[in-house]
């Protein structure tokens, strides 16, 4: 009875309601979904049938799905309703009125959809002489309800049959998985495709292409794995060194996380993407035109490099644990900006890279207008994209910098590694990860560090001065507001004497002793970075400034 007056109450509120997020008391385990997209106009049709449960009795199915014509629902083999509500939920309710019972139940819905920005997208694409076009999906972080009705929230984690009907043949299919059967009919050349690991809607790729390949094989931990590059200039004068660094980024990867990669095959897929420079959904990785071509204009190597780096750390860090919900982004952006630098670091030895997460660049992202915790709230769909910015990626990034500073490389690499372990194939809050750190030092403020710099915006300042017997420091809030944080503070005395110190949430001030005749102090050393800006007193900057000089 509580359910059902908490959704009246969402149909009677308007579209900002909170109540924008579907219940779990429905969830997927499997889904059969067949595309059959037009490339003559800009429509395609197609069906899904979704293997779910219920834990409670319920008068309808709640799902998303937004600008899809539906044609056709049965729930149970019996027929149904499906109707469109506020928030892009589609209501299914049988058409006898009966209830479901808590259990398993199927649910059929025959659909069609136009193509867009979101969701199915047509593409044109020109080669010399010739042009084309070709179909692929652009998902996250909730265009999935654009392409089929789904639970599209991260959380809702199923497998996936995928199949797609080309219109001749002279056009093939490819998606996250390898192929399993291929035949023709009447519509078209149908292929089919293995079941998939339980991953979130937006992680599904797809493309309906006439493209060629150039493939190689390379070897990988135990086992040799073939990766396929799709473009419409392949070969291995274009794409030999994007396969070379796809093998050292995963084998990296595989290495650090002590988890091989989960799926037997990896494709690649350029072309004139709009959006995001690439995806990150395991199997079938898209990439704009130019980023794994080494012979077109727009990118150099290095960015090349770095953006298959980044993309290819997610297949752990996103594609195996994802995070809940994209509040809790940072887990697989920031740390997947923060592991792939390592690699980079690693392979270049170029330790200079870690400039990237340069304190002065930070205080400058917190100086702009509306900015977000790493961990914000969010209340509405439309919010979920203000989450895709610098705050997580970076600001992230060096949060998880800092963490590995306080706990060691070791203890940190342990962390992680329980996490991918503890969550893998399902989903994450940032108070798990936040848990496993803990575990490595449960003694110290570990925790309360992490949660101050999650939850809040802005940074702190923390301004020191000298006494004749110690220096004392205190912090304030960037925006001289009343946030306080919980700082690992670290610091080099005159003397070459350094030593760490946490300046809790709770305290006014933190005293360090004063070294006998020591005249000078730094604070927030190098190897010890934390995410925090420091103001000497008058007499110290004179101090430091003749030591320096």
């Amino acid at each position: 009875m509580q359910f059902i007056f908490a959704c009246l109450v969402c149909v009677l509120l308007s579209a900002d309601a909170s109540c924008f997020r579907l219940p779990d008391t429905t969830f997927p385990t499997h889904y059969t979904i067949k595309f059959q997209p037009d490339l003559d106009t800009n429509f395609f049709v197609g069906q899904v049938n979704i293997t779910l449960n219920t834990t409670i009795t319920l008068p309808k199915i709640n799902l998303h799905s937004s600008l899809l014509n539906i044609s056709q629902s049965l729930l149970d083999g019996l027929p149904a309703t499906a109707t469109t509500t506020i928030n892009d939920f589609l209501e299914v309710v049988l058409d006898s009125g009966d209830e479901l019972q808590p259990g398993e139940h199927d649910l059929f819905i025959q659909f069609q959809g136009t193509y867009g920005e979101f969701g199915l997208g047509k593409v044109q694409y020109t080669e010399g002489n010739s042009t084309g076009v070709l179909i692929v999906n652009e998902f996250e972080p909730i265009g999935a309800r654009k392409a089929f009705p789904c639970f599209d929230e991260p959380h809702f984690k199923a497998t996936f049959h995928i199949i797609l009907v080309a219109p001749n043949s002279s056009y093939f299919a490819v998606s996250n998985m390898p192929q399993i059967n291929n035949y023709t009919t009447s519509d078209g050349v149908v292929f089919e495709f293995e079941n998939s690991p339980k991953m979130s809607t937006y992680l599904i790729s797809l493309a309906v292409t006439n493209f060629p390949c150039y493939m190689n094989t390379v070897h990988l931990d135990d086992r040799y794995l073939p990766i396929r590059v799709y473009s419409s200039n392949a070969s291995e004068y274009n794409n030999k060194r994007a396969i070379r660094y796809a093998q050292k980024a995963m084998s990296f990867y595989s290495n650090y996380t002590s988890i091989s990669y989960p799926l037997s095959k990896l494709d690649m897929i350029e072309y004139a993407k709009t959006r995001a420079v690439a995806t990150e959904t395991w199997g079938l990785v898209q990439f704009r035109r130019g980023t794994i071509n080494e012979n077109l204009l727009g990118y150099d190597n290095f960015q090349r490099f770095l953006t298959i780096s980044h993309e290819f750390s997610h297949f752990w860090f996103g594609d195996l644990v994802t995070n809940s919900w994209w509040s809790h982004l940072w887990l697989q952006e920031g740390l997947a900006t923060y592991i792939s630098t390592k690699f980079v670091n690693d392979l270049s030895k170029n330790e200079a890279l870690f400039k990237l997460f340069d304190i002065s660049d930070l205080f400058r992202l917190e100086t702009k207008p509306n900015t977000i915790p790493i961990v914000p709230k969010i209340e509405s769909n439309a919010e979920i994209e203000k989450v895709f910015g610098d705050i997580v990626y970076a600001k992230g990034a060096a949060l998880f910098y800092s963490v590995e500073n306080v706990l060691g490389p070791e203890a940190f690499q342990r962390a992680i590694r329980r996490y991918l372990r503890a969550f893998a194939y399902s989903s994450a809050s940032s108070n798990d990860l936040v848990d496993e750190f803990a575990k490595e030092k449960p003694e110290s403020n570990i925790t309360s560090f992490l949660k101050s710099y999650l939850y809040q915006n802005g940074l702190p300042i923390v301004a020191v001065e000298q006494h004749t017997d110690a220096y004392v420091l205190t912090q304030h809030d960037l925006w001289h507001g009343d946030r306080r944080w919980t700082i690992p503070i670290s610091y080099l005395q005159e003397g070459n004497n350094t030593g760490h110190v946490w300046f809790s949430d709770d305290q006014q001030s933190v005293s360090i002793p004063r070294i006998a005749n020591s005249s000078w102090i730094i604070f927030n050393i190098e190897g010890f970075r934390g995410l925090y800006a420091v103001n000497y007193s008058q007499v110290l900057w004179e101090n430091l400034f003749q030591h320096l000089h």
